[in-house]
């Protein structure tokens, strides 16, 4: 709050920086955007298509609310809401064959 009235600053706290550039220098990051890559590649197959969804709403959940936590920038928070909440709205495009998977298997 310091940094947003007397520097009238919104970069991210450095809790947030120190955060990710830990996560950086781990190859945590290289990691998941590994998997996001290839959640996209799932997504483009409509055969695939669900389970590429279900496999990146995960890691976009997590994204969204590291900035709603460790970042103090609207802008950040808005952009990666929007990409949580296509995703929720493309997932619940198979709501029925999700309610199938999970409720209906024996």
């Amino acid at each position: 709050m310091e940094t947003i009235v007397e520097k009238g600053s919104y970069e991210a706290p450095v809790g947030y920086k120190i955060t990710m550039n830990t996560m950086r220098q781990s190859g945590f990051l290289r990691l998941i955007a590994f998997f996001q890559i290839l959640a996209g590649f799932l997504m483009i197959i409509p055969k695939t298509r669900l389970a590429g969804l279900l496999f990146l709403l995960p890691m976009i959940f997590n994204i969204f609310f590291m900035h709603v936590f460790f970042d103090n920038r609207i802008e950040e928070n808005i952009l990666t809401g929007i990409l949580l909440a296509v995703n929720v709205l493309l997932c619940a495009y198979y709501v029925k064959r999700i309610r199938l998977i999970v409720f209906d298997s024996k």
